[in-house]
């Protein structure tokens, strides 16, 4: 199946998230609004594939330019730390410094050893193995990490908090009381990254270009959420090569997530993972056809994951019928190991 790179880039700000808008965009988010737009024109393909688990995709990720094409960038990892991250000017991860920090992990948990964040400092950061004393350094940069024969240009990444201010009038008092939007926006083009069968490809592009008029997330009928699609730009070559050669699950191996996961059946060992879970919640859907979302748990972006066993695509439904269709929550993430 095709592997396609996406980059867009956000009007104004995008609010996703339940009761606090959130910086990165799930997969969910952007296959729900696909299989919305499906399902009103018909599009069987498209609504098979989804539902048979024949694509799988990551999160809108921020990027940075290279020699050969755009960077993409993932939340450097969850790990235990001897460090508070935050403090130490660590936020982003290269696809090639993830998969060494993923084989380093997992050859540490093969050896009996844990793996954890020892230090940063003068531009290094180092992972240590536990209980065999081995080390693991990569490099850092404008708190982007990566691999010490990897060159980057140094970029600031910042998602920018937007907060505007809107008047409503109350129709018994007549006074207008104002009232605060939140959202984020973004200083770098972002990439959704899609595996998916050749036959919908084209159809998937043309719902995206449809998307970008209609906008993703909360508020769109204020602006937001509305983006545009970056067609000149693509994805390196050491990039798509990395997510092809690495970027199916393989049992028994540690995995650093694109999308969020929810998996059943105890396949994460949780006993190994290292998991920041998102909320998601709320309410979903257009204003003529709100819904309220289920309230659902996944390890979110960046997690890192041992599995047991192959995770298979998790679909949730949402207990109300729209239009002849009844709305669902799609978690089929792309993962990288090493």
């Amino acid at each position: 199946m095709p592997l396609k790179a996406y980059f867009i880039k956000f009007h104004r700000a995008y609010h996703v998230g339940w009761n606090r808008p959130e910086k990165i965009i799930d997969h969910s988010t952007i296959l729900r609004a696909l299989l919305n737009l499906a399902y009103m024109t018909k599009y069987d393909r498209l609504i098979k594939s989804v539902l048979k688990g024949k694509i799988r995709a990551s999160a809108l990720l921020p990027t940075i330019p290279s020699s050969d094409g755009r960077k993409l960038l993932v939340p450097f990892p969850q790990m235990p730390s001897k460090v508070r991250i935050t403090k130490v000017g660590v936020e982003w991860a290269t696809l090639k410094s993830v998969t060494e920090i993923s084989s380093f992990a997992t050859k540490c948990l093969e050896s009996k050893g844990r793996v954890f964040l020892e230090s940063v400092k003068n531009g290094e950061v180092q992972i240590k193995c536990k209980g065999i004393e081995e080390y693991l350094k990569l490099n850092v940069e404008r708190k982007i990490v990566h691999a010490d024969d990897e060159h980057i240009t140094p970029t600031t990444i910042r998602f920018e908090r937007i907060v505007e201010y809107h008047n409503r009038i109350d129709r018994v008092t007549g006074s207008a009381d104002l009232y605060p939007l939140t959202g984020y926006c973004c200083n770098v083009p972002l990439c959704w990254i899609v595996d998916l069968p050749g036959d919908i490809a084209e159809g998937v592009t043309e719902f995206l270009k449809v998307l970008s008029g209609l906008g993703l997330g909360g508020f769109r009928g204020r602006g937001w959420g509305r983006f545009t699609l970056l067609e000149d730009l693509k994805l390196s070559n050491v990039d798509y090569d990395l997510i092809r050669k690495y970027g199916k699950w393989t049992p028994r191996r540690y995995h650093i997530l694109l999308g969020c996961l929810l998996a059943k059946d105890n396949i994460i060992d949780e006993e190994h993972s290292f998991v920041k879970i998102r909320i998601i919640g709320g309410y979903g859907g257009s204003s003529v056809g709100t819904y309220m979302l289920p309230v659902l748990a996944p390890a979110d972006v960046g997690s890192m994951v041992f599995v047991k066993q192959v995770p298979k695509p998790y679909i949730e439904e949402v207990t109300m019928k729209l239009n002849d269709y009844i709305p669902l929550i799609i978690f089929n993430p792309i993962a990288i190991s090493g």
